[in-house]
């Protein structure tokens, strides 16, 4: 009888998914509950739990008026461009909207097809931080393969042309930094796609291979 085996992304990507589900349900299990039952995925744990602490406490820091004015702006800009998304919209046939609006986000890009961004990555057999760090344009857009471009443009149903116009929008202040915080924002550090495929703990060097592969 053949013996299954099991995928290491969706493994991880599955206790996520869970873990996440369970932080955001009003009452999750303690830390020390799921290091139990998953004793293999320890580490992994002990970090998100600590990305949800940082999290938190920076919502409880002072405003930074600075910061705070700088994240108007870039709000100011983005209700811009989706009052011209909208335009768009309501000027085109259907048929023609998903090739004319620009991508806002990976994670709205992925909703549009009925995926989270995590099952996007499973799809593309790589881990979810290597989509993270694209969704938050620290990635080097020209490190990036064409058939990494292609697979992702196909899974999201989208022209390679929007997906090249999204990633080569400037790198944003880090995620935890926002409007508040004790120091100035600073702005999200690029790596190149290989370097963000090499540093991802999930996928194996077989998939790491492949993601980084320039063949069609």
């Amino acid at each position: 009888m053949n013996e299954q085996t099991t995928n290491p992304i969706q493994d991880r990507l599955s206790l996520y998914a869970a873990w996440s589900e369970d932080c955001e349900s009003g009452s999750p299990r303690p830390l020390s509950a799921w290091i139990e039952e998953y004793p293999d995925h320890e580490q992994e744990i002990i970090h998100w739990a600590l990305q949800e602490s940082v999290s938190h406490y920076c919502d409880t820091l002072p405003t930074d008026p600075k910061a705070e004015s700088r994240f108007i702006e870039k709000g100011n800009l983005l209700i811009a461009e989706w009052k011209k998304n909208y335009e768009i919209r309501i000027s085109q046939p259907t048929e023609t909207v998903n090739d004319a609006l620009p991508i806002l986000s990976l994670t709205d890009a992925a909703r549009r097809k009925g995926l989270k961004l995590w099952e996007t990555a499973q799809r593309l057999e790589v881990g979810l931080s290597v989509l993270l760090k694209m969704e938050n344009h620290a990635i080097v857009p020209e490190t990036i393969t064409p058939r990494f471009f292609d697979n992702l443009a196909k899974l999201l149903d989208v022209k390679s042309a929007q997906l090249r116009d999204f990633v080569q929008r400037q790198p944003q202040l880090a995620t935890s930094a926002m409007y508040k915080s004790e120091a100035p924002p600073q702005v999200t550090l690029q790596e190149t796609f290989a370097d963000a495929i090499a540093s991802d703990s999930e996928m194996t060097d077989e998939q790491k291979r492949e993601a980084l592969s320039t063949e069609a």
